[in-house]
């Protein structure tokens, strides 16, 4: 793998730069389209500085609630390895609480908001991915399968292995164009809304595909001991995120229905 290049004798983590440039692209994505409501530049500057950090918080603060729990059930400290990674569908959660009481604080039409931002987070995602993939994290299972590659885990260990981490920046890439596609067959030639499109739905497909993908990747992965029965903390989130769309993509059309009459 190459954790690790360097430039005119400046070495840096591929890992780390491909976290910054798929934030970076996340966050230009979401900057571009917001600026479609039409509200000042400094209001949607700050608006995305706040999530980011709310939602890096949220991430951080569940992965030590969650280790904790875990060396509760141990008795004691575990050992590194033991340790469970954090979870970017904790950071999406924190910075969408966040991105509700900023829009609520600047009056802004929070289910617009979320369709306009959300598009630039599986596109940010993909290229994430590809860094751990050079740095061997989120590494899958040893397998004969003809889907394996031969490829190290984060201790250096090489074996024929799930590629999760290509699945995965593969899966989000999809993600990103079916929400494109969506986005655009919403609308009819004339600008009016399909009827079966409403504020907030992009949201909540994206959450709902990329829980779907979390599950379903889990499966492949060679990390996460179980939390609750046998779902670990990956596969979890994943059904809670499953579960609220679900919920909420029921209210929001019975909500319709009510309006249209």
């Amino acid at each position: 793998m190459l954790p690790v290049v360097t430039i005119f004798n400046l070495e840096i983590g591929v890992y780390l730069a491909c976290a910054v440039i798929g934030l970076f692209l996340a966050v230009a994505v979401a900057y571009v389209r917001l600026l479609r409501l039409g509200r000042p530049v400094a209001v949607v500057r700050l608006g995305i500085a706040l999530t980011i950090l709310a939602g890096f918080g949220t991430m951080v603060a569940v992965n030590l609630a969650i280790n904790a729990w875990r060396e509760f059930q141990a008795g004691g400290p575990l050992p590194p390895e033991s340790y469970e990674g954090m979870s970017v569908l904790w950071a999406l959660a924190g910075g969408m609480v966040a991105g509700v009481a900023i829009c609520r604080w600047q009056r802004a039409p929070v289910l617009q908001v979320f369709d306009l931002a959300i598009l630039g987070a599986p596109l940010g995602q993909a290229v994430g991915r590809l860094g751990c993939w050079a740095a061997g994290c989120c590494y899958g299972k040893e397998t004969e399968h003809w889907l394996g590659i031969h490829a190290p885990d984060d201790a250096g260990h090489w074996e024929d292995r799930y590629p999760t981490q290509l699945i995965s920046a593969a899966a989000n890439l999809a993600i990103f164009f079916v929400l494109v596609v969506v986005e655009r067959r919403s609308y009819r030639s004339d600008g009016t809304r399909q009827p079966w499109a409403f504020d907030g739905m992009l949201t909540l497909l994206y959450v709902a595909l990329f829980a779907a993908k979390r599950f379903s990747i889990a499966l492949l992965r060679d990390s996460g001991a179980p939390l609750l029965g046998p779902f670990n903390w990956m596969q979890l989130s994943a059904l809670l995120a499953i579960a609220a769309v679900a919920l909420l993509w029921g209210w929001r059309r019975r909500e319709i229905s009510i309006v249209n009459g």
